[in-house]
């Protein structure tokens, strides 16, 4: 149970990740 909640963490932090970066794109266009 313990590897599968780190997992749904790890998923959420890259996409928290790539929003991120997103913005930093949308700002530099």
């Amino acid at each position: 149970m313990r590897k599968h909640v780190a997992n749904i963490k790890i998923k959420g932090y890259i996409q928290r990740d790539k929003i991120e970066k997103g913005r930093i794109l949308i700002r530099y266009v």
